[in-house]
């Protein structure tokens, strides 16, 4: 289990772009995700900005995320992004999936990568040889 769907959290010249982040914060037999966080976030979690270059140049585009997390009277709530210390006009285009996410959500999403890699004729996992 994670607190954040995907992350840049320290460095420089950084790119997270075109990706999809789907999660309702649920486990699959309900149980809220403990500690569950953000979709996507561009955020120097150590405040160490010094040197001067050691934190430059993140970004975060065209993305979609739906990012729900389960408060503490058993109901859905959303942190699709955190962008805070995105480089200016670096962290463009990212999009919000409408509406409540649920379990049906995150299998509508799974379905649909998986469509997508069939469609490219992409496989994943061992191949027997």
């Amino acid at each position: 289990m994670a607190n954040v769907g995907m992350l840049i959290a320290a460095g420089h010249h950084n790119l997270l772009a075109g990706n999809r982040v789907v999660s309702s914060g649920r486990l699959p037999d309900g149980r809220p995700l403990r500690h569950h966080f953000v979709g996507i976030y561009v955020w120097d979690c150590c405040y160490r900005h010094i040197p001067e270059g050691v934190w430059t140049h993140n970004t975060a585009r065209d993305n979609v995320v739906g990012n729900a997390w389960i408060t503490t009277r058993n109901t859905s709530a959303r942190t699709d992004y955190r962008l805070d210390h995105c480089h200016p006009g670096t962290c463009t285009n990212n999009k919000s999936l409408p509406g409540t996410v649920t379990t049906a959500t995150e299998k509508a999403e799974r379905t649909r990568w998986v469509d997508k890699l069939r469609s490219r004729r992409i496989q994943t996992g061992m191949r027997s040889s």
